[in-house]
């Protein structure tokens, strides 16, 4: 667990979004919570991610995020999989949300200006962690 690249998500805190600040310290290296020093706020390693209470193995997650962009019927991945049709419609929708956001960030920032260059660094991480997290396989 990497305290270097987290930030405190509570909006009330005087030290919200910023990376690196110091304010962040390991909470639960076994549930993977951390504490905000500053507002002593506990959250998840996974808070504002798609994987945010995800209750199954990050890789099959991922397998079914890529496997519908590619067009694969959904039940065909509720049946090869186990799954329930509820579930694989939520992970998409979360998936679509999060990307939507980082769209936002990331491309039509400088048009909107209610998407700080600090959100975009924040959810381009994001991002760049979860697909790391992902491709290993973790859990």
């Amino acid at each position: 667990m990497d305290t270097s690249k987290q930030f405190c998500p509570n909006p009330n805190c005087p030290d919200y979004g910023k990376v690196g600040a110091g304010n962040i310290r390991i909470h639960s290296r076994k549930e993977q919570r951390y504490r905000c020093h500053t507002c002593g706020k506990t959250f998840s390693q996974t808070h504002s991610t798609p994987l945010y209470r995800l209750h199954h193995e990050k890789q099959l997650f991922g397998w079914v995020i890529s496997l519908l962009s590619y067009g694969c019927p959904k039940e065909a991945i509720v049946a090869t999989f186990g799954l329930d049709p509820r579930t694989v419609d939520r992970w998409w929708s979360i998936s679509g949300q999060h990307c939507q956001r980082l769209h936002e960030a990331l491309v039509l920032q400088p048009k909107n200006l209610y998407c700080t260059p600090k959100v975009g660094q924040l959810l381009k991480q994001q991002i760049g962690d979860i697909f790391q997290e992902v491709q290993q396989g973790g859990a």
